[in-house]
């Protein structure tokens, strides 16, 4: 099947997935071209996600970069060890196998031996601990923990994390390659920018969402909070109001390489780390939105009541509830809100802990049961709050 017939059937639907300690492996290549050419590929797989008809054409159809640069591209992945062309595929017509991690580590650990003879002492050391010198050592063993051929375990390094490999397997819709509606996709608008790494946190960030469990990415790598504050009381509700304050970010598998190349240069100080900028530029790009949720307390694990939509973000059955909870707030406090306050939430006297927390979500989802089970949990949840809110009435004599 040629590429042009291939994306006319897959175009937009469907879903790949890529090994996050591969991605990893991939981006500390530094090289947008190839990153985005694994992309495609990977997009292009049938069932298994192991071997795509996809190659240079596609990767010119789908993020505009000439085929010609990109057919260099595939050629350095399959000299890295990250593809093998099939032997069977014609020439005109080229079909490749993704490769399993190890293969792809395994080739770039020879290279970097190879490159200085330095480095495999280096690394029996940093792995074994023999002849560990502490200070010194981590210094040199840091590039290759942000190129991935090293990762941290305990006091020492290993060469994989010790995950199962379907522990490590990140799930995309195939539109983050294709793009939707006519639109330029997410990896071709990132590819164009030439920011690697905001495609590289774009890509990583999916291994840390899930809708069904958190509505959106986990708090443990991003949020935004709220302040809040008791307004008042009215029978046995409370309206407490939520003023927004800060976004924080912790250190996750989605945002490691982050943390690791800010530990290189100390600059972990908000306004010189890059990761802010980046988070930035995702959502500045429409491809990761910031949901507030209220919710049960401020721990990151707890359960989340509901979300509200506002300034155009947010699901329909969102903007709904944030309709429902503005109007049961509005007859508790006739007198208006105070200034200066983003959302005004009526809550039976009980909750005391209650928290408004941002949820950050990514754009474009895989439709996966999770997301189907999502959307029904949205729905119910919505349904409940809609009568609960419409119960809220003002006390007599108020």
């Amino acid at each position: 099947m040629s590429d042009s017939q291939d994306t006319r059937k897959r175009s937009g639907a469907g879903f790949f997935h890529v090994d996050r300690r591969t991605w990893k492996l991939l981006c500390g290549r530094g090289d947008m071209d190839q990153a985005v050419s694994y992309l495609v590929v990977a997009s292009g797989t049938g069932p298994g996600n192991l071997v795509s008809g996809w190659s240079a054409k596609a990767v010119e159809i789908y993020t505009g970069r000439h085929r010609t640069r990109a057919k260099a591209a595939i050629t350095e992945l399959i000299a890295a060890g990250f593809l093998v062309r099939v032997e069977s595929s014609p020439r005109t017509h080229p079909r490749y196998e993704i490769q399993p991690f190890e293969v792809a580590h395994g080739a770039a650990l020879d290279a970097a031996i190879l490159s200085s003879g330095g480095v495999f002492d280096l690394i029996t050391r940093a792995t074994t601990g023999d002849g560990w010198a502490e200070n010194a050592d981590r210094v040199a063993v840091a590039p290759y923990v942000l190129q991935g051929l090293l990762w941290p375990s305990g006091d020492l390094f290993a060469l994989s994390p010790a995950t199962e490999r379907s522990m490590e397997l990140i799930w995309f819709p195939n539109s983050l390659v294709t793009g939707v509606d006519g639109k330029p996709s997410p990896v071709r608008r990132l590819r164009a920018a030439g920011d690697l790494w905001a495609l590289r946190l774009l890509v990583d960030l999916y291994s840390a969402q899930n809708l069904s469990m958190d509505s959106g990415i986990s708090r443990a790598a991003l949020r935004a909070d709220y302040t809040r504050k008791e307004y008042v009381r009215r029978a046995r509700h409370v309206v407490w109001s939520f003023s927004f304050g800060v976004t924080r970010a912790y250190e996750h598998p989605a945002t490691a390489a982050f943390w690791q190349a800010a530990s290189l240069t100390g600059e972990y100080v908000r306004e010189n780390n890059h990761f802010w900028k980046t988070v930035r530029s995702l959502v500045d790009m429409g491809l990761l939105v910031c949901v507030p949720h209220l919710a049960e307390n401020s721990n990151n694990d707890c359960e989340l009541i509901h979300g509200f939509g506002w300034k155009g973000v947010g699901e329909a059955y969102e903007r709904e509830l944030k309709e429902a909870a503005d109007s049961a707030a509005a007859r508790l406090v006739p007198e208006g809100w105070p200034g200066k306050v983003n959302f005004m939430v009526p809550v039976c006297d009980t909750q005391t802990e209650v928290q408004m927390v941002g949820v950050y979500r990514l754009t474009y989802r895989p439709q996966t049961g999770v997301a189907a089970d999502w959307m029904r949990r949205l729905g119910e949840t919505t349904r409940h709050f809609l009568s609960t809110y419409s119960e809220i009435q003002p006390a007599r004599g108020t």
